[in-house]
């Protein structure tokens, strides 16, 4: 299938208000394109996130954006980055609970201070003061907005104050904790359960079979929903998406496609995912998935594209990033 591309994409955003989403069907949205004309510091939107303030955080290549409802405002990370040997992963937005933007990317992670504004030039001191010494090799920032730090074979986390041994020879992709359970998501589908209380593990399972494995190895997304974990896992010109039941400890296989899957959000319990040929759609109730390869503009053109990320504000506007 031929990538039509529009030049100067970057971002839409559904015009409706959600009075409006309940009249219309969803294929009826109308997007308007927003790119370094109109403030963005790149044309090309790699993250986008909505904050606790209400704001969108929007990371293009080597700055932040902040769109405060009316315009963009940037930051640019300079020299502001702090080498992780063993992420090999793309694009991974966080937020910690000490006011930190945590952006990895391909073996090094920047940091911005939202109170400031302004990049972290001292990043070691940050995971200094996490109780950790000597380089981090990775970092994680999991659901409840505590820090966890690799290094050699373990895991740290200051507020747990929890170490977890790795499985060695394998790479620790993703990582979250529900209650009082931490999951460890390794890059051959294997997740290890651990009590945090108790500091002992629970189980071990696996997303998919040994057959499967060596074809999503490449990378991972998680997105924790109610009693379990959506994961995205891609590799060679292919993903899939999972669902983990916590309470069954059961995968289910959701969606399978011969093209990445690259990010996920969930709107009024319905999934949505971005994917190299538009989006994907997973209503959680009803077990309905649709796919909108084409999105529609304001001008009445349509246009087939990747999409790199998916993000509703809090006014229920949809907004869409892509790579061009």
């Amino acid at each position: 299938m031929k990538l039509i591309r529009l030049y100067g994409l970057i971002m839409a955003f559904l015009l409706s208000s959600l009075t409006a989403l309940a009249e219309d069907s969803t294929r009826d949205r109308r997007f308007r394109v927003i790119n370094a004309a109109d403030g963005l510091a790149d044309n090309s939107a790699q993250t986008i996130k909505s904050t606790f303030s209400g704001r969108l955080v929007v990371s293009t290549i080597g700055h932040i954006n902040f769109y405060d409802g009316s315009g963009f405002t940037h930051i640019s990370s300079g020299d502001s980055r702090y080498l992780l040997p063993k992420y090999k992963g793309h694009y991974h937005l966080y937020f910690d609970d000490s006011h930190h933007l945590w952006l990895k990317d391909k073996g090094m992670v920047t940091c911005v201070n939202m109170l400031t504004e302004q990049f972290v030039s001292d990043i070691g001191s940050i995971f200094q003061a996490q109780g950790v010494k000597g380089h981090v090799e990775d970092m994680f920032v999991d659901s409840s907005g505590s820090i966890w730090l690799v290094q050699g074979n373990n895991i740290y986390s200051r507020h747990g104050k929890v170490s977890l041994p790795l499985r060695k020879g394998r790479v620790l992709q993703d990582m979250d904790i529900s209650d009082n359970i931490v999951l460890l998501f390794y890059d051959d589908c294997q997740v290890d359960v651990y009590d945090i209380i108790a500091k002992k593990k629970l189980y071990s399972t696996n997303s998919l079979n040994h057959e499967e494995v060596k074809d999503y190895q490449e990378s991972s997304v998680i997105y924790k929903y109610r009693n379990g974990f959506f994961q995205i896992r891609n590799g060679n010109n292919k993903a899939v998406l999972m669902w983990f039941d916590l309470g069954t400890r059961q995968w289910t296989k959701v969606l399978s496609t011969d093209y990445y899957l690259s990010n996920m959000t969930v709107k009024d319990d319905v999934l949505y995912i971005a994917s190299a040929y538009g989006y994907w759609t997973y209503d959680t109730d009803s077990r309905q998935i649709e796919h909108y390869e084409m999105i529609k503009l304001t001008d009445g053109r349509e246009l087939l594209t990747d999409m790199n990320c998916i993000e509703f504000d809090r006014q229920g506007g949809m907004w869409i990033g892509t790579e061009k």
